[in-house]
């Protein structure tokens, strides 16, 4: 099971690391079903997160995802949806984003 966007967009700088290093598996409890879920991250991404949580300096007690304009707050879904939409328009992906296909990714021809 993954981890629902809501739920990533939530995510804590305390909820994925500890000192300066990123934990390799993450479980929390969804917000939406209550059910607990594990997630791993990969070495790569654990690379990126430390270099992202250095780079914007975040502490612990910060979103991961924060927003720019809204203080103690983090992206909000239609920002992250025009981000995940964007990319998958670089990579020449059709997205189509609903309330509960956002994960659903189709190949243009």
């Amino acid at each position: 099971m993954g981890i629902r966007s809501c739920d990533l967009l939530s995510l804590k700088v305390r909820d994925v690391t500890t000192l300066d290093q990123v934990f390799e598996r993450v479980q929390l409890t969804q917000k939406k079903t209550g059910i607990e879920v594990q997630f791993e991250i990969t070495p790569r991404t654990q690379q990126s997160i430390i270099h992202w949580i250095q780079e914007v300096k975040l502490q612990p007690s910060d979103y991961l995802f924060r927003s720019i304009r809204r203080s103690n707050q983090p992206i909000s879904y239609s920002y992250y949806r025009s981000i995940i939409r964007s990319w998958a328009e670089q990579l020449g992906l059709d997205c189509k984003f609903g309330q509960h296909d956002v994960h659903e990714h189709h190949y243009q021809d």
